[in-house]
């Protein structure tokens, strides 16, 4: 990994933090989803190290609770989300309602994926049934979120997937000075 490479993890993890922080105040509305398709569209790889010290700056900040345990693999999903994506087509070919869908339907799932943290804590003791119902439990009580979540992910993405991924695009060709090749690995 070349310095370049590693200047920009922690700058667009930086980035991730920030908008996090900056909306932490307006439940469920987010850019974190829409930076992570676009990161992984344009840095591929790279972007597990951003997602990764994004998840740690998390923790460091706000403490590492229950909470931190599904930041350790959700953002992750999204990204595979996205490689899965861009693989064959790339990402200005897409359609903006494909990359809305995705983080819509990502937005919505968001507690569904927690509720495996609840699954696993009520299968140790109560049982499969305990942590099918605590999971259940979970998932339900947060569901008005999810929807709220996965409404402005679909807005945010069908407005702004295409021209933020234009803008970081370009600058990411003038950062590497060679059309972003070094960051397919």
């Amino acid at each position: 990994m070349k310095i370049k490479d590693i200047v920009i993890i922690g700058l667009l993890s930086s980035v991730l933090f920030a908008v996090q922080y900056i909306l932490q105040g307006i439940p469920n509305i987010e850019l974190v989803s829409l930076l992570i398709l676009v990161y992984t569209s344009i840095l591929k790889k790279k972007t597990l190290f951003i997602i990764a010290v994004f998840v740690l700056l998390e923790g460091f900040f706000y403490g590492f609770g229950i909470w931190f345990i599904g930041y350790l693999y959700v953002w992750f999903i999204l990204y595979l989300i996205g490689r899965l994506i861009t693989r064959r087509t790339p990402p200005l070919e897409q359609s903006s309602i494909i990359w809305a869908l995705v983080s819509g339907s990502f937005g919505l799932c968001f507690g569904g994926f927690f509720a495996f943290i609840s699954f696993l804590m009520g299968l140790q003791s109560g049982g499969f049934q305990g942590g099918l119902n605590s999971a259940f439990g979970y998932w339900v009580s947060g569901l008005t979120f999810d929807i709220i979540h996965g409404i402005a992910n679909f807005i945010v993405a069908l407005v702004l997937f295409k021209p933020v991924y234009k803008v970081l695009n370009r600058l990411m060709k003038n950062y590497y000075d060679d059309g972003c090749q070094s960051m397919s690995s």
